[in-house]
């Protein structure tokens, strides 16, 4: 209960309201009689040994479901029978990732890879949920998005912003670590993981990059932007467009055009929808 609900008790049978949570819950023990609020008490439920059973037996859909890691019940029902409810889940997780890495999905393929990291630091297999932990930075750090898609480097800012860089802090010291063990895991991750077609670092930056974050320096796409590759919009590899680019809105007119003509081809998997959202954004942006 919130130390509100607490006060509020407590003026209800004109009680002193001053204290800190442990006092005010020790002054309406010995107070005032459990009748009085056990109405206003959270319910709190206890399973049965078939309850517990039942619960044990289905931990796989629970989970998945608590921890929105987004497989159809279906989907683990499939693979019932000898697997136990630990494995369902890492099968899937294991299934993902082959699956966004076949189909260039580098950003479900990196969120594949941060699921398996809760998964597995909630098992409490540390090792295991700090390699899918560094497989999830490496391909934030290679640029690369669904679609098979770079993005473009002034849109990377959130790259050192999100959680995995605390989560990363917490198992190199929960692990006792040396940096040099943190950089054979972060070896063994990339080496294990789908080669993406580009990527901004090669894998010694990236490693430089992880323990400049770690040391808790900022900035760090700035600081070592002279070090990135620069992609092609022409590459036959992947998809690449560069908004800093100084196109005109007549360019975005003749995107669509020849759109609509069939004179633009999707290469390496790039959706007409995203030519046509291009397209209207070079109209949008030079049409003031």
């Amino acid at each position: 209960m919130t130390i509100s609900q607490l006060k509020e008790i407590l003026r209800d049978n004109q009680q002193k309201l001053t204290g800190n949570k442990p006092e005010l819950l020790k002054r309406i023990i010995k107070n005032i009689s459990a009748e009085k609020y056990s109405a206003r008490l959270p319910k709190i439920y206890k399973a049965t040994k078939n309850g517990r059973r039942e619960l044990e037996t289905r931990w796989a859909y629970i989970e998945n479901q608590r921890e929105m890691y987004g497989f159809l019940n279906s989907e683990i029902a499939a693979l019932e029978g000898t697997n136990t409810q630990e494995q369902l889940l890492e099968k899937l997780f294991v299934r993902d990732i082959i699956k966004h890495g076949a189909a260039r999905d580098f950003g479900l393929l990196r969120n594949a890879y941060f699921n398996a990291h809760k998964f597995f630091k909630k098992r409490r297999r540390l090792k295991d949920s700090i390699s899918a932990l560094l497989a999830a930075i490496y391909f934030d750090l290679t640029g690369m998005s669904n679609n098979n898609t770079v993005e473009s480097y002034s849109t990377m800012g959130y790259v050192f912003e999100t959680s995995l860089w605390s989560e990363l802090d917490k198992e190199f010291t929960a692990l006792n670590l040396s940096t040099t063990e943190l950089m054979l895991l972060f070896d063994d991750a990339v080496d294990a993981a789908t080669k993406p077609p580009f990527s901004y670092f090669g894998v010694g930056t990236m490693k430089e990059m992880i323990l400049a974050r770690l040391s808790g320096q900022q900035d760090l796409l700035n600081r070592y932007e002279k070090h990135r590759n620069t992609p092609s919009e022409n590459s036959p590899n992947y998809n690449y467009f560069d908004l800093s680019h100084p196109y005109n809105s007549a360019e975005g007119e003749e995107i669509i055009q020849k759109l609509a003509a069939g004179e633009i081809s999707s290469k390496s998997g790039c959706s007409a929808f995203l030519i046509f959202l291009v397209a209207i954004f070079l109209i949008n942006r030079y049409s003031f």
